[in-house]
């Protein structure tokens, strides 16, 4: 309640944060912002079909962990009943390729899903291409960055199963 008593501002807090949950990090790490492509595959339960959709969803989480890591997306975050793939981007040149096989590889995603259980959950894939945080040491780790926040360009129901953000289609216009 106290104003004094807040952190200065979002880096101290998630500072404060990675300090709390692993207490031999140095919060002062080198840090290097990198372009990347994420991948939002988000899993939406039928709430009518009960236990066996929720089984259904956590099965299907494995396989997209999966798939996103033989796709190439080093970094992979689960949350909830979505997973995050992040896929740094070497340079500007490389960001149409990488898209379209974005794209592809989505597609091949949506339709296995399909056809494991498809009364059982709705999926729904977005793409977009935003700055990552990774932490300068070797094996290099992702710490933070606005394409991590997909509140705030994932769309909460898209129109369809894939949806690629303003940067990703502009990307895929390159090619």
């Amino acid at each position: 309640k106290n104003t004094a008593d807040r952190y200065a501002n979002t880096r101290a807090f998630m500072n404060a944060v990675r300090q709390a949950a692993d207490p031999g990090a140095d919060p002062a790490e080198e840090q290097e912002a990198v372009i990347a492509l994420g991948v939002l595959v988000a899993l939406e339960a039928e709430a009518e079909r009960g236990d066996a959709a929720l089984a259904a969803v956590m099965s299907a989480l494995d396989d997209v962990e999966r798939l996103l890591e033989e796709a190439h997306f080093p970094f992979v975050r689960v949350v909830g009943a979505s997973v995050l793939g992040v896929r740094p981007l070497p340079d500007a040149s490389f960001h149409p390729k990488a898209c379209a096989d974005g794209v592809a590889m989505a597609r091949a995603l949506i339709h296995e899903l399909e056809n494991q259980s498809p009364q059982l959950f709705g999926v729904r894939v977005a793409m977009h291409i935003d700055t990552v945080m990774l932490a300068a040491h070797q094996p290099a780790k992702l710490v933070g960055g606005p394409l991590l926040d997909t509140q705030t360009w994932a769309p909460p129901q898209a129109d369809g199963h894939l949806w690629a953000s303003h940067e990703v289609l502009q990307a895929l216009n390159a090619v």
